[in-house]
């Protein structure tokens, strides 16, 4: 589950990381745009239904990358209701447990910066590339709009928390103090090299490839 449009490159990237081949399916909005309905329960339906149209029956091994973990979360909920089993769920590098306004205005505060700035200053510098990119992902705010406001109950199963040293203010103090809450039936923390913008990226990625990688292979055994 990616967090918008522009992370299906990067998803590519974590596929080839793999030692073992696998078939990766990955969930994103079919047509999100700025006035796109964005209802959690919808999406999570919409994403569930389009996941059992591929593979109608599991065990699941699920992630989600940032705000697509929380989605990613969810589907893993929505699968156990009908009866499914999720054998991994892996939330790779979540910056917030709760989306609340002011996450969401924070986002749209930075699009309104980010748009009256000269495009010769956004090509410049490489991390303005990487917010131009983010605040103008139609899917990522179609994703921010739908999480504003959710708070997780804690989940009854394993939780694979995948953490950078992403520090504040691109990530609150207490978050993964909140992601402890979260993981009720078990919260296991890998801290990974790289930051929230480069470790699904080479040379990074492999080290998370191969780490969900043994994952599945134990899930396996």
């Amino acid at each position: 589950m990616v967090a918008g449009y522009g992370d299906a490159r990067v998803a590519m990237e974590f596929a080839r990381g793999f030692r073992n081949e696998r078939t990766i399916y990955v969930l994103q909005p079919p047509l999100a745009t700025p006035d796109a309905r964005a209802n959690l329960r919808e999406v999570v339906e919409e994403y569930t239904t389009s996941l059992r149209c591929h593979q109608p029956s599991g065990p699941y091994h699920l992630g989600g990358y940032s705000a697509g973990g929380l989605i990613a979360l969810e589907i893993a909920r929505r699968l156990s209701v009908h009866g499914e089993e999720v054998r991994v769920l892996a939330i790779l590098d979540p910056l917030f447990a709760h989306y609340r306004n002011l996450a969401v205005a924070g986002f749209n505060a930075m699009k309104r910066t980010i748009d009256v700035m000269p495009a010769s200053v956004t090509k410049r510098f490489r991390i303005l590339r990487i917010l131009t990119a983010m605040v103008r992902d139609d899917a990522l705010a179609f994703h921010l709009r739908a999480l504003n406001g959710h708070r997780p109950a804690p989940y009854p199963g394993r939780i694979d928390l995948f953490w950078t040293r992403t520090p504040f203010p691109l990530r609150p103090p207490r978050a993964l103090a909140q992601w402890r809450a979260i993981g009720g039936g078990g919260l296991v923390v890998h801290t990974l090299p790289g930051t929230h913008h480069s470790f699904m990226r080479p040379p990074h990625v492999q080290q998370l490839a191969r780490t969900v990688d043994s994952l599945i292979d134990a899930d396996r055994v």
